[in-house]
């Protein structure tokens, strides 16, 4: 970058000349190489939000802040540094973007951010990510239903009664809050809330 001359071999010529306009020449061959590795500049904490399929595909330069060569960078690539994850792509070797997915949720997780120029020099910075799923789970409940006073059923156990359906873009727990306003001749009602979370 010398000079704005490419990394390589360059040639050189002298001219020397005197008052009475002779002139000699002479060349030499300069190697111009780079080898100052760039500046990596990481976040040091990211937060991502997974899509509705439960999957983010991050391009590495997300976590760039700031990252400087002193000619130019070539390359941003990044890779998780946990070994054998259900998220991660099988090779873990170095890539343009990295994948997050459902089981990220609830832990941070190390991400390595590599820059190269084009000389084939690197340097690299770890970002810790933090994995959000802002996606809510759609629920739909039983219907209403009416039932004789002199039905019997176990108040433990109203899935005889119908049960909630819940989709989700990751995996989803329903549960059950029952409560029972019957009086003593047996009639009233119950109600049942279910939560999807």
């Amino acid at each position: 970058c010398i000079r704005d001359r490419p990394s390589g071999l360059h040639t050189l010529r002298f001219r020397a000349y005197d008052q009475c306009h002779n002139v000699d020449s002479c060349d030499f061959e300069v190697s111009v190489r780079d080898l100052a590795p760039p500046v990596a500049q990481c976040d040091r904490e990211t937060v991502i939000s997974l899509d509705r399929f439960g999957l983010a595909d991050i391009p590495a330069h997300v976590f760039d802040d700031g990252s400087y060569d002193n000619c130019l960078i070539h390359s941003m690539q990044v890779r998780r540094m946990d070994i054998g994850g259900p998220c991660q792509f099988k090779d873990n070797e170095l890539r343009d973007s990295v994948r997050f997915c459902c089981a990220d949720i609830g832990n941070l997780v190390t991400v390595l951010f590599v820059v190269t120029d084009y000389d084939g020099n690197s340097n690299t910075c770890m970002v810790q990510v933090e994995v959000q799923d802002k996606t809510i789970p759609t629920i739909t409940c039983p219907h209403d239903i009416t039932i004789s006073c002199h039905d019997h059923f176990d108040r433990n156990d109203l899935s005889q009664f119908g049960t909630a359906t819940v989709s989700d873009n990751c995996d989803v727990t329903v549960r059950e809050i029952d409560s029972f306003h019957i009086d003593q001749c047996r009639e009233g009602y119950i109600d049942r809330i279910f939560i999807a979370g």
